[in-house]
């Protein structure tokens, strides 16, 4: 992760937890992973997908 992307993702955690949400430590080594190039965001995207529909039972 380059210095510019830790600091982006700082501002985005801070105004996110400013404005109520909290975001466990699993989401933001999630977002650190992506960063990282570990995973895409689609792959990210479709594992949420993939969560939700189990707690629906789709």
């Amino acid at each position: 992760m380059t210095e510019r992307q830790k600091i982006n993702l700082n501002e985005v955690l801070f105004s996110m937890e400013v404005e109520g949400f909290d975001i466990p430590d699993k989401e933001k080594q999630t977002l650190i992973g992506v960063l990282d190039g570990k995973f895409t965001f689609s792959e990210v995207l479709n594992s949420y997908i993939s969560e939700g529909e189990s707690y629906g039972r789709v």
